[in-house]
């Protein structure tokens, strides 16, 4: 038998409320699928999944009969999501497939936790653990963890007939904890079927995308996604994976100096790093939001190009101007260019890119320590005259890196005043 160490995930005030509504009504309930599968593999968990044998409705009833607050997320497939202390927890009742057709599923109810585990996509994702930790497995996936390999259940051509987002899944679980299938037949499945993808909606291609984007990149899962067509279905701008790999080893090197977590837009840049790109065709496509939709041009039509040996003062313009953000993810993609050459980069210009990570986290924000209010005070009447000052101060005080202070910007904009009225 497999127990798993109580951690504060399972331990948690708020984990133990769900359970213990949950269990109220006499069923047993487990933690199931990826919380298990990482915590086995000591990975950070981000999301705890709960199973029950309980009915959807049942689930909803106990949650608030325990004043918990439920949400039907996914009911017609058996998922509510329950709220405490601001931690979500998504229960799923125990079911079995009645119908795929590669996008939606009709799903029926059943009271048999192997039947369950029967439905799902990989073996290492069907294990369960009960709130002890006694880790149940029905398929063999423990041993698949152990040997770092990712199994389809059953039939592979069948699980990715049942749900077309296996494809991206598999490849997902290659790219983010290194796992190989040794079964190259149904490696080649998941190629030949990739056609298939193009019928999924852009908000799941999306999310499973940015899954991969995040990930270590393992073995360039990525350079053979695109070498393959994998990519080519729903992201064919995508012509090599040069550049992401390069950004993924600057970003880690980073990560042991400064404060830095991968973000998938700044990746995505980088993977479709070329001048003929459709930012807005990609974004609609993917279904990117609208903050995401203006990182992404901002990234790949930048209004400021980063440079390892940037002034003080032109450093200091920066931030003042795009933001600590903008500037961290330009300079590391201009650094990740820069390594493409074969020989190593520069000590120094390796600490010169440091140095500009580290003032940008560094940074405060600053204002224009003077305001419309103080061009009114000199004699100028309200009307864009104000901002116009206003603006040749500020180009001015940006210009010499935002330093100068309220008396030496009263006394730029005195001078600036008295060359117009003159």
């Amino acid at each position: 038998m497999v127990r798993l160490t109580p951690k504060p995930w399972m331990v948690d005030s708020a984990v133990r409320r769900v359970l213990k509504a949950l269990t109220a009504g006499g069923k047993e309930a487990r933690f199931i699928g990826g919380c298990v599968r990482d915590e086995l593999l000591n990975l950070p968990i981000t999301d705890v999944d709960i199973a029950t044998a309980e009915r959807p409705n049942k689930v909803i009833q106990l949650m608030k009969s325990a004043n918990i607050d439920v949400f039907e997320t996914g009911i017609k497939h058996g998922t509510v999501t329950a709220v405490v202390a601001g931690k979500t927890y998504q229960i799923t009742s125990l079911r079995k497939d009645i119908k795929m057709d590669g996008r939606h599923a009709v799903v029926s109810f059943t009271n048999d936790w192997r039947k369950d585990a029967l439905r799902r996509d990989f073996t290492i994702n069907s294990l369960s653990a009960s709130p002890e930790g006694v880790v149940y497995d029905y398929l063999g996936g423990l041993q698949d963890l152990s040997n770092h390999r990712i199994k389809f259940i059953g039939s592979a051509e069948q699980r990715i007939k049942e749900d077309h987002l296996r494809i991206l899944r598999y490849f997902r679980f290659m790219a983010s904890i290194g796992f190989q299938n040794d079964d190259q037949a149904a490696h080649q499945t998941c190629i030949n079927n990739s056609h298939l993808l193009a019928d999924l909606s852009g908000e799941r291609i999306r999310d499973e995308l940015f899954k991969i984007l995040v990930s270590e990149n393992h073995n360039d899962t990525l350079g053979m996604m695109i070498g393959v067509g994998i990519t080519k279905q729903f992201l064919p701008e995508a012509r090599d994976s040069n550049l992401i790999r390069q950004l993924i080893k600057v970003e880690t090197y980073v990560k042991q100096k400064e404060h830095l977590t991968p973000n998938p837009i700044r990746r995505l840049a980088s993977l479709i790093n070329n001048n003929e790109v459709n930012t807005g065709t990609i974004a609609k496509r993917l279904r990117i939001s609208n903050k995401q939709r203006k990182h992404l041009i901002e990234l790949v039509e930048p209004k400021w190009h980063a440079a390892w040996n940037i002034s003080d003062n032109d450093l200091r313009a920066a931030l003042y101007k795009f933001s600590p953000k903008h500037v961290i993810d330009l300079s590391l993609l201009q650094w990740s260019r820069m390594l493409k050459d074969p020989h190593s980069l520069p000590k120094k210009k390796t600490g010169a890119w440091l140095r500009i990570i580290k003032k940008a986290n560094q940074w405060k924000g600053l204002n224009l320590p003077i305001t419309g209010q103080d061009v009114l005070r000199l004699g100028i009447e309200e009307g864009p005259r104000v901002s116009g000052f206003l603006r040749q101060v500020e180009n001015w005080w940006i210009k010499g890196g935002c330093k100068a202070a309220r008396a030496k910007c009263l006394d730029r904009l005195t001078q600036v005043i008295g060359e117009k009225v003159a």
